[in-house]
């Protein structure tokens, strides 16, 4: 599979032409051997997203923990879509954009792989580092610390980053929420 995008390219001699070269983006195909399951994370209308080591993704590692999503139906429509939407992943490249790693195509059910967010979506994350859960941790020993505005105003602005890019790929999200965007790091 390959993903095609187009980047302008101007010659110095034909200043007013532009020309267009063409970058292939080839979906990587991971093999299931190299994917081992480690628990459920949650379940979407596609089917069910697990926590996973994958081997042999990194030449500068052996093994790399990574987010799977499954695809539970298997017709012929929905193998289509996934395939199109791998194909379009590909090209999604951006430092606030969750990595697209590749697919396993091997045997159902169909998967992709992500990068894994150790702190889960921001919806979660927001929640545990918000007013109540301070509230709700009293007398703990260990006690969440509340996010400041600054912190907030920064996850802000990576989010917008996130979705400028992703409007200047002309790929439209329709589904911006806290439960769809994910942490990398609690230090915000």
């Amino acid at each position: 599979m390959a993903g095609v995008c187009r980047v302008p390219v101007v010659e110095a001699s034909q200043a007013h032409l532009l020309v267009y070269l063409i970058c292939i983006f080839v979906v990587q195909h991971i093999k299931r051997h190299n994917i081992v399951l480690k628990r459920e994370l949650g379940e979407g209308a596609f089917g069910k997203v697990f926590l996973a080591e994958c081997y042999n993704l990194s030449p500068d590692q052996e093994k790399i923990l990574v987010a799977v999503k499954t695809l539970k139906e298997a017709s012929e429509n929905a193998r289509k879509d996934f395939h199109r939407e791998a194909e379009l992943l590909t090209n999604l490249q951006h430092e606030h954009i969750v990595k697209f790693y590749g697919v396993c195509v091997e045997s159902d059910p169909l998967i992709m792989v992500f990068e894994y967010m150790k702190h889960g979506d921001l919806n979660k994350f927001l929640r545990a580092h918000g007013p109540d859960a301070v509230l709700m941790a009293e007398g703990q020993t260990t006690r969440p610390v509340e996010l400041t505005q600054s912190q907030m105003l920064h996850i802000a602005q990576q989010i917008a980053s996130g979705m400028v890019y992703l409007a200047s790929q002309h790929f439209v999200h329709r589904d911006l929420a806290t439960r769809c965007v994910t942490c990398i790091t609690a230090t915000i």
